[in-house]
């Protein structure tokens, strides 16, 4: 079987095939096959690889750290998350306040509808008290 990764054709041989169960992994779903290789066999393949930095906060700090990153590594892609992650972190602020708002307005009648019952009832046994006081007399 030969395989191409990104332009780099690797020629291998199939030496067996297994029956794999999938329903205890989370992305069983996106997968249709898995090919297992010998160690050594996709070195010479394109590879990329994905990390994180914390860095300085937003500013000029920032700025030369990411232009003396570029400069230094060319080929390496800088994605700075710090504007999505800031956004992601007021969403979420957004929607828990949504939930506590609505939360508060959820006690709030519940409080209410609780005061009103305990009240009818009491101006209904004041009621009875009066009206059995008034039979008996």
């Amino acid at each position: 079987m030969i395989f191409d990764f990104l332009g780099q054709r690797i020629e291998a041989k199939i030496t067996s095939v297994r029956r794999v169960e999938r329903r205890n992994s989370p992305l069983a779903y996106l997968t249709r096959a898995t090919v297992l290789f010998r160690p050594g066999t996709l070195e010479a393949a394109p590879q990329f690889f994905i990390g994180a930095v914390k860095g300085p906060p937003p500013g000029a700090a920032r700025a030369q750290l990411q232009r003396e990153f570029v400069e230094r590594f060319p080929n390496v892609t800088l994605i700075d998350a710090f504007d999505t992650i800031a956004e992601f972190r007021k969403r979420a602020g957004e929607i828990s306040f949504a939930v506590s708002f609505i939360g508060g307005f959820v006690f709030l009648c519940g409080a209410l509808i609780l005061a009103g019952s305990v009240a009818m009832t009491k101006y209904q046994r004041l009621y009875e008290a009066h009206h059995q006081m008034n039979v008996h007399i």
